[in-house]
């Protein structure tokens, strides 16, 4: 239920985890860190917004929507546990900071995904390009790229897509260069979004 998925007591905000666990965030202590509580509360203020939304959903779209919305809050606290268990085994105590960036990355996706105007139909009209020429685009859902059921379907710009997230793969005709794999939110309609690999330079 939505309306129970968080609990704050003075020294820490207790978050539940997509398969009923919990995530403890303290407030103080050795393991208290200003980045992961501001998070914490971002994701307490999502749960709100998403179960008043869920009480008010009418439709197959608004359904979506809020499908979206609540996995990237899900991969946000799952990130955020990462964070505080890495920290909770290593001599520093420190919270990884790449791993608190990724989880606000999904915290502000899903905040994005609530605050968009909501399509009047489930399959949106997709204009995804990339900036790396020649390149061949495929894509998966999220839910089949965490589950490592990596069955890439081929992309074409102007592709009808249903609401949903997505992985992105950019494939370049030189594969020495690596390929790119990117999260793409699917909620507009239409969607646009250009794909730009970023690698170190070799020299």
């Amino acid at each position: 239920m939505l309306g129970a998925r968080q609990n704050t007591s003075g020294d820490a905000i207790t978050l539940l985890r997509a398969d009923g666990g919990s995530v403890t965030i303290p407030l103080s202590g050795p393991l208290h860190n200003e980045k992961a509580e501001s998070l914490a509360r971002e994701l307490q203020s999502l749960d709100n917004i998403i179960a008043s939304r869920n009480a008010l959903a009418r439709s197959e779209i608004d359904a979506a929507i809020l499908s979206v919305a609540n996995e990237s809050r899900n991969d946000a606290l799952k990130e955020l546990d990462l964070a505080l268990r890495i920290a909770q085994q290593t001599s520093a105590g420190e919270l990884d900071d790449k791993v608190l960036q990724m989880a606000e990355r999904y915290s502000k996706a899903s905040k994005e995904v609530l605050t968009s105007q909501v399509p009047t139909t489930i399959y949106v009209t997709t204009l995804i390009s990339t900036s790396e020429a020649n390149a061949l685009l495929h894509y998966v859902s999220k839910g089949d790229y965490d589950a490592k059921n990596l069955s890439w379907i081929s992309y074409s710009e102007g592709d009808k897509l249903r609401i949903g997230r997505y992985v992105f793969r950019v494939e370049p005709p030189n594969l020495n260069s690596g390929v790119y794999e990117e999260v793409v939110l699917v909620v507009s309609d239409p969607t646009k979004r250009k794909l730009t690999p970023l690698r170190e330079s070799t020299k």
